[in-house]
């Protein structure tokens, strides 16, 4: 009975070793992915049980990425895989919504750009052969930059062999109309005159009336020679205000209280920059101007 007894517990001894020496076959399974005309995608191995991991989103001309199927059905990258599978990416087509508009003989293409229309001619036999000369036409404008105020209308000649036709890049800001220029809002804008091959274009700049005035009075307020005779440099233009802000720098003897020289040593004679705050209606600004001071 005892060596019975034995005799099993070998063969449970050796039935053990054995299972334990034995690996586990583990199976691995390719995941493909057919990018359906877009950018590659390399595929990955899945260990057995294990699930695929989302991989970098392909790219496709005039299309937008909608995700990977399998089966037309939307996949699920958390499912675990358990054999050879091929996802297929699918596509959205993008629309383009344009918000320009084309002149008559051109069509806008998918991308928002104006193509020539094609035209089909019937070729007409010619006991003359002519040499065809290609010419552009002749187009220019008389102004390449210009500042106009709001509410006014200019016009703009331009000279050219053809038809020429017009166009504002920001119609809020400055309208156009066979070479009328009308300002609406403070901005800046550029009007394309054009033919049917060839363009020019004018920088147009929008200012309020005050700003015209307060720049016009600042350009009159340039370097001026102060005598002993002057008191008096009090600035005023088309009811705009000035005043003297700052003496940033002063010479012994002269001080400029608000545009009013208070105090002036005729020996003496130099340069003095004073700052001044300039107001026109809605408009402010600051300036700084160098006052030349001449004891002669």
């Amino acid at each position: 009975m005892k060596k019975f007894l034995v005799l099993i517990g070998i063969i449970c001894v050796l039935a053990l070793t054995t299972a334990c020496g034995k690996e586990e076959e583990i199976n691995r399974y390719f995941v493909t992915f057919d990018t359906n005309g877009g950018t590659s995608v390399k595929r990955q191995v899945v260990i057995e049980g294990s699930h695929a991991t989302i991989p970098v989103e392909p790219t496709k001309l005039d299309y937008a990425f909608a995700g990977w199927y399998l089966d037309d059905k939307l996949y699920d990258f958390n499912e675990p895989v358990y054999k050879n599978i091929k996802l297929t990416a699918h596509w959205n087509e993008i629309i383009h919504i344009c918000d320009n508009t084309c002149k008559s003989g051109y069509t806008l293409d998918k991308n928002c750009n104006c193509i020539k229309d094609k035209t089909t001619t019937t070729k007409t036999k010619s006991t003359t052969k002519k040499k065809n000369i290609i010419k552009k036409s002749t187009l220019y404008l008389n102004e390449s930059n210009i500042t106009i105020v709001i509410g006014k209308k200019v016009y703009i000649e331009s000279y050219s062999n053809e038809t020429v036709n017009w166009l504002s890049s920001n119609n809020t800001i400055v309208e156009v109309s066979n070479g009328y220029i009308l300002g609406k809002n403070s901005g800046n804008a550029i009007i394309t005159a054009y033919t049917s091959d060839n363009q020019a274009q004018l920088k147009v700049r929008v200012i309020t009336e005050d700003r015209e005035r307060l720049e016009a009075l600042a350009s009159i307020m340039q370097p001026k020679v102060i005598k002993s005779i002057d008191t008096n440099l009090l600035y005023s233009f088309n009811g705009c205000s000035v005043f003297n802000t700052a003496n940033i720098t002063e010479l012994q003897g002269i001080t400029i209280e608000n545009g009013i020289v208070t105090s002036l040593n005729k020996n003496l004679y130099g340069t003095v920059i004073s700052a001044y705050t300039i107001t026109c209606g809605t408009e402010t600004d600051n300036i700084s101007v160098e006052h030349i001071v001449n004891s002669v």
